[in-house]
């Protein structure tokens, strides 16, 4: 039986009690491979529990991105002009540097995505005469495409609250959702997370490592040149007064969420990542959020590359010295072969979330943080309140039945058989205590990142005593 492609469309939220986003997913259906591994199960034999390693579908945005202009402005650069319903005014640019072969290799590439700073845009990367950097001298003769997003002036790389109306600008679903996508189906990439990676300065910096911690499933790889990696050390709207209540909502009101894209909180999901940090010692604040985001890094025994450079400024040069720096250890990432992890960790505030092939759905009353902890196809942990409704990754063998065991701390283990789905998984509910009836961090004093709090045992960050977590283990055996 040969391998067969079918299109599904699906609504999944995105952002805390946002509007779903439409996504066609292309799953691959293994029939003949599926079918041969159901028959070595039934032959008296008792199988792994896993009957195949973890994937990520390929994922194609149903909202329409389109693109209306395109113009080249050197032998490997170009401008992209789209229309886009999620961001302001319907249209947004983006450049894309294509390697010099690009024409005539017929070779596929992986792909840098490169984050602006603040107050810039797009053009950035590519605009050394305008005081930017110069990543078309910087990527000469790599076999990388390198894809220059909008930002805005200071998007933040995140679907903004609005004052809690949401809509646009949504500049995650764009960048996630519908560019990325884009970039697949139009141009030779290598569409696997093993030959993407992000990097970014400044403002830029912050959304690299985020987008890489929210979605480790698509990046394996990312850089911060002087980024703001922790936006909870000096608490408060800071600089962004102004705009913070449609960005994120005020700090004191919705710390949950400026903690939910802030790359500090989400370190966990960076454990199977290829990370690299550099800073400049002058660099005031960015360099004190550099140092706490290492240091969070290094008690969570997550290996990364630091840089704290003497010499770093917060400017076009040193972030051009460090670009040209961290080049030879992405492209030797990229030649490296990286299998998808079969363990992981993955922090959201997000009620609904799909990572590594897995799903989660919370039904909670309040937003705050979840975790699903993976350990292999035979245990996972999840803590959070309320109820997760989870779907496993098609680990399983269809039909078939397994044994799952639910256990949480002080409560006796409840047992219960579940058959796997058609594509090999299993859908399971599992109980977490009663639901916080406050939004997590509400009311509750701030102290300094990683000051213990009651639930310390918890993947993410607690404090205080407001929110009560639960966390309960499933275990998975053959019947």
């Amino acid at each position: 039986m040969p391998l067969k492609l079918v299109a599904a469309e699906v609504s999944l939220p995105r952002k805390p009690f946002g509007g779903p986003v439409r996504t066609t997913i292309l799953v691959v259906t293994l029939g003949t491979v599926m079918a041969l591994l159901a028959a070595c199960a039934s032959n008296g034999n008792k199988p792994a529990v896993a009957v195949r390693a973890p994937m990520v579908t390929h994922r194609v945005s149903a909202l329409p991105l389109t693109l209306t202009a395109k113009k080249q402005l050197s032998p490997r650069l170009f401008e992209l002009t789209f229309h886009t319903t999620v961001l302001p005014g319907d249209t947004t640019k983006a450049r894309v540097l294509l390697p010099a072969d690009y024409a005539t290799s017929g070779k596929r590439y992986p792909v840098l995505y490169l984050m602006q700073p603040g107050l810039t845009d797009y053009s950035w990367w590519t605009n050394p005469a305008g005081g930017g950097a110069d990543a078309e001298t910087a990527t000469a003769g790599l076999p990388l495409i390198v894809v220059m997003p909008d930002d805005g002036d200071a998007g933040f790389y995140t679907d903004w609250f609005n004052q809690g109306k949401f809509g646009p600008p949504e500049w995650e679903t764009y960048g996630i959702d519908q560019l990325l996508p884009w970039v697949d189906e139009n141009y030779r990439t290598i569409a696997d997370r093993s030959a993407r990676a992000t990097a970014g300065f400044s403002l830029g910096g912050h959304g690299a490592v985020s987008y890489a911690a929210r979605h480790p499933d698509l990046f394996g790889a990312t850089a911060s040149f002087s980024g703001s990696l922790n936006n909870s050390l000096t608490p408060g709207d800071g600089p962004l007064a102004s705009v913070a209540g449609l960005i994120y909502g005020h700090y004191f009101d919705q710390e949950v969420r400026w903690r939910g894209d802030n790359s500090w909180d989400l370190a966990g999901n960076l454990a199977n990542s290829d990370v690299s940090l550099y800073v400049g010692t002058a660099e005031s604040f960015i360099k004190d959020e550099g140092v706490s985001f290492n240091e969070r890094l290094q008690r969570l025994g997550i290996k990364h590359s630091w840089t704290l450079d003497p010499n770093g400024m917060h400017d076009s040069p040193s972030t051009q010295r460090h670009l040209v720096e961290w080049l030879p250890h992405l492209m030797s990432y990229f030649a490296t072969r990286h299998s998808l992890p079969t363990s992981f960790t993955y922090d959201s505030i997000d009620p609904s979330y799909n990572v590594y092939d897995w799903t989660v759905t919370m039904k909670r009353p309040a937003l705050e943080f979840s975790a699903l902890e993976v350990k292999g196809a035979d245990r996972f942990t999840v803590a959070g309140s309320g109820t997760a409704q989870v779907v496993t990754g098609a680990l399983y063998v269809p039909g078939r039945k397994y044994e799952v065991t639910v256990a949480s701390p002080g409560n006796t283990a409840a047992a219960q058989s579940l058959r796997a789905t058609a594509d090999g998984r299993l859908d399971l509910t599992v109980p977490l205590g009663p639901g916080n009836p406050r939004q997590q961090y509400l009311g509750v004093p701030t102290n300094p990142p990683g000051t213990p709090g009651s639930n310390t045992g918890m993947p993410f960050y607690v404090r205080g005593d407001a929110s009560k977590f639960t966390q309960v283990t499933v275990t998975i055996t053959q019947s």
